[in-house]
């Protein structure tokens, strides 16, 4: 998908690793899409994790639609939120789950500004 104009997701949570049960009736995971325009920032879209379409838990489904892209930059202020059930048995605590996420390669063509 390409991006036509800017846009921007932003992924709010609050809570804990409770608010990804696929049977949470009112998460707060929250999701943010910011277009941008000539006279500035619209909020295009709000919508929590678990309307996102498709099959499987929202975790599964968020990064399944962030891998779609169509957006210029998304982040989410989750650091001590990831599913427990994520870990599995290569990553034994939160510590080495960091290490591993520092370790990843940018996708093609990224860059990181330090403005």
């Amino acid at each position: 998908m390409s991006v036509t104009s800017p846009k921007y997701v932003g992924i709010d949570f609050s809570g804990d690793q409770t608010q990804w049960n696929p049977n949470a009736k009112a998460s707060n995971v929250w999701i943010a899409v910011l277009e941008e325009q000539v006279a500035g920032c619209t909020l295009a879209s709000l919508q929590r994790v678990h309307q996102l379409p498709g099959q499987g838990r929202p975790f599964a489904r968020l990064a399944a639609w962030l891998a779609n892209g169509g957006f210029s930059a998304a982040a989410i202020d989750a650091p001590f939120s990831v599913p427990w059930w994520l870990f599995g048995q290569g990553l034994p605590d939160h510590a080495a789950l960091l290490a591993a996420v520092d370790g990843l390669a940018f996708k093609p063509g990224a860059r990181l500004s330090h403005r």
